[in-house]
């Protein structure tokens, strides 16, 4: 027979802040500051072209 699934507690404060730290590192690679001006422009551009097609789809992919 299966046991009961438990609630899962609820962080707060420091505790927050460290899981919120250390999940944002382990997603996110460390990069060179040549590689982090590669990624920021890439991302405008993408963000430019979403736009374009918001515009020209009169907001279907809104």
């Amino acid at each position: 027979m299966a046991r009961p699934i438990e609630k899962t507690p609820i962080i707060r404060g420091e505790d927050v802040k460290r899981f919120k730290k250390n999940l944002w590192e382990s997603l996110m690679p460390t990069l060179s500051p040549s590689e982090i001006i590669k990624e920021k422009k890439a991302l405008k551009k993408m963000e430019a072209d979403y736009k374009k097609m918001v515009l020209a789809s009169n907001g279907v992919f809104y």
